[in-house]
């Protein structure tokens, strides 16, 4: 956990320094293309991150191998990500800005892969120490901009930002003795590329729903509703940081324990009570906050943020149980309702923001509306899911299922028993998760069925065919 606040910490860090050191509205552009870069790294977080956090346990050289070629794919993506960030730094006027992001995006996008990598192997203390190096660097200048904001300039800040990116990057390779690894790469994205898809999308698309409507408000109100919206976000970064270690915590558990899915939402449900209530802290807090004081936060962009800040304060709020619903599907493996689930939101995001916009072209409005679909999103998936019900019997696994299995990211071995292919744990339709004790009842079904089964019966047979299955017999 303290290596992903690291690893958020400075990327929140340094638009604080931006925001002390530039004008509001050329803030609004360089957030813009944070803000794009930021949407690459939560897709590459799911395709690539979370399947490493499911092989958990899998074995070291398993977790090298993938690793490797997550971080070779994670470079090819970075420089496709950087022809369009020099695109649309050129149409907002920020060339200079995008040309120095452009040429470290591959380096950012690789670093993060390898963190995961890190975790996977059981070692986040090695990825905490370069990103705790780039968190000190980030935190340095945004020191300076506090005692001489004039000596800085945005291009010098992203220039150190990114130099920063390098040596972390450089510096994990070393320790962890690994690096992008190229030969085969082709066959292992192929195996099974749906299921990192998925993820892929899931984690990416709440990002670029804030880059769309960051985007919405600066093209019908201006860069200073952009500027006021990020401010506001960016002042409430802390909570984001720890929302986003949530996953690293609660997969690899999961993953390796076979916790019973209501356990996990007793786990996340405490978690989401506590972030929402220190969100509408936050918010108040922020908003009684002497100008001064907000000033040495962000600048000129404060009195901007302070009057919607409650908003986004109400918004953060009610998402932060969405967001857990989100890591209790995926600590479950169900990519495609997880998926699904933020496609709504991100849908609804957009609707409702864009009426917004057309009834009052004002920042306020924009706020209104993401706090109001956030609200209609939470509502239906908490009632939709009903995460805290013990489940009576499950379906059929999806494909995805399978990575609990390390079927398509371990060579279709099954962890406990290297000798056992997964295909031979399917007895007649039953396809058993690795990690997932013979006495849990929620990995698998019953095949042949057998209607004149009593309840208590179906599932005995059920415990005795995955106990069958998991043993090899």
């Amino acid at each position: 956990m303290l290596d992903q606040i690291f690893s958020s910490a400075s990327n929140g860090l340094i638009l604080f320094a931006l925001a002390v050191v530039a004008a509001p509205n050329d803030f609004g552009r360089i957030a813009l293309l944070f803000t794009l870069l930021a949407a690459t790294i939560g897709v590459l977080r799911g395709a690539l991150g979370t399947p490493l956090l499911l092989a958990a346990g899998s074995g070291n050289a398993s977790v090298l191998r993938h690793g490797g070629y997550s971080v070779a794919a994670a470079g090819i993506a970075g420089v496709a990500v950087s022809v369009a960030l020099i695109a649309t730094g050129a149409l907002l006027g920020t060339l200079n800005e995008s040309l120095l992001m452009a040429a470290t995006v591959p380096v950012v996008l690789m670093q993060d892969t390898l963190r995961y990598t890190a975790i996977g192997l059981g070692r986040p203390h090695l990825a905490a120490m370069w990103d705790g190096l780039w968190f000190l660097g980030s935190a340095a200048f945004w020191i300076i901009a506090w005692l001489n904001p004039a000596g800085l300039s945005p291009n010098g800040l992203v220039f150190g930002w990114c130099a920063l990116a390098v040596i972390a990057l450089i510096g994990l390779a070393f320790t962890l003795g690994t690096g992008p690894r190229v030969r085969g790469l082709w066959k292992w994205f192929s195996d099974d590329p749906w299921h990192r898809v998925r993820y892929g999308v899931d984690s990416g698309l709440e990002q670029v729903s804030v880059f769309l409507v960051l985007g919405l408000a600066g093209l019908y109100v201006g860069e200073n509703a952009s500027a006021a919206l990020r401010g506001s976000a960016a002042a409430l970064a802390p909570l984001a940081i720890i929302g986003s270690a949530l996953p690293l915590l609660v997969i690899p558990e999961t993953a390796r324990n076979g916790r019973p899915p209501t356990e996990t939402w007793r786990v996340l449900m405490k978690v989401a009570a506590l972030t929402s209530s220190i969100a509408l802290l936050s918010g108040v807090l922020i908003r009684v906050l002497p100008q001064s004081w907000g000033r040495l936060i962000l600048g000129d962009t404060f009195e901007l943020s302070r009057h919607i800040v409650l908003l986004i304060a109400g918004e953060y709020t009610v998402a932060a149980w969405l967001f857990v619903i989100g890591v209790y599907l995926k600590s479950q493996n169900r990519s495609t309702e997880a998926l699904l689930t933020k496609s709504v939101f991100v849908a609804t995001t957009l609707l409702v923001t864009a009426c917004a916009l057309a009834v009052d072209r004002s920042a306020l409005s924009v706020a209104l509306g993401m706090l109001i679909a956030s609200t209609l999103v939470t509502l239906g998936a908490l009632s939709w899911f009903v995460p805290w019900r013990e489940p009576r019997t499950q379906g059929p696994l999806e494909p995805s299922h399978r990575t609990l299995g390390q079927s398509s990211l371990d060579e279709h071995r099954l962890k406990g028993n290297t000798h056992v292919p997964v295909e031979e744990a399917h007895r007649g339709g039953s396809l058993v998760a690795a990690g997932v004790p013979c006495q849990e009842s929620h990995a698998a079904i019953v095949w042949p069925p057998d209607l004149g089964d009593s309840q208590h019966h179906a599932d005995h047979r059920y415990r005795r065919q995955t106990c069958d299955a998991w043993r090899g017999n």
